[in-house]
């Protein structure tokens, strides 16, 4: 019978990626329609070192490491609505809500490395690997302060931006799964990410223009 009672160690990263044109329509003064193509990259991988130790067994333990990446690739179009609204001469707000519907092209592979401690001896296996495509959808909400560089063309921003990213692998579940029978890739799963952003916006056909568009 093992058991761990000192060592677990977990290392877990994630990098999401996303890019996207958008082509405006004007609903009303400082209101435009969304719509354009949207590619999104979401990236994770998970390390999970453990050292079990045999209370039976003098000075015997074992070294456990359990890899695993999941990546999730997809492409595909964009909607939302945004409003701009002028403060001063430079500085205006704006905000928005986008909704995204993705093609997933998901897959994910788990190896372990396992060796007695004070053996030079590793054993690596692969014991999970999977791909997967699907439907997937991104759901963003925005709230920025910009400041025209060249009015009407290019403005520098600060804000707050989330992200809700709904059936996507992650990580950590498919360390789960690879255990579990059946060992399959998991896609139902929801990751939201927010924060404070900052950037440049490069904007086409307002040259000269100071109002809110």
């Amino acid at each position: 019978e093992f058991s761990n009672p000192n060592q677990f160690d977990y290392a877990y990263d994630s990098q999401l990626f996303s890019i996207e044109l958008t082509c405006k329509k004007a609903i009303r003064p400082g209101c435009n329609f969304l719509i354009g193509p949207r590619y999104v990259d979401f990236d994770e991988t998970v390390t999970v070192d453990s050292t079990f130790v045999n209370p039976f067994i003098p000075n015997f333990a074992v070294d456990l490491s359990t890899f695993n990446r999941t990546h999730n690739s997809m492409p595909g179009i964009l909607f939302g609505l945004e409003i701009r609204r002028p403060l001063t001469r430079d500085i205006f707000f704006s905000g928005g809500v986008k909704g995204s519907l993705l093609a997933n092209f998901s897959s994910t592979d788990t190896s372990t490395d396992s060796s007695i401690v004070g053996s030079p001896a590793v054993v690596q296996s692969t014991i999970f690997e999977d791909s997967k495509s699907a439907a997937a959808g991104l759901y963003e909400l925005t709230a920025r302060l910009h400041y025209d560089i060249a009015p009407g063309n290019v403005s520098c921003y600060a804000g707050y931006d989330a992200f809700w990213l709904d059936a996507v692998a992650i990580a950590p579940t498919q360390i789960r799964e690879a255990f579990g029978p059946p060992a399959q890739l998991n896609t139902n799963n929801t990751t939201f990410v927010h924060g404070l952003s900052f950037g440049l916006m490069v904007r086409a056909g307002g040259a000269g223009s100071r109002r809110a568009y």
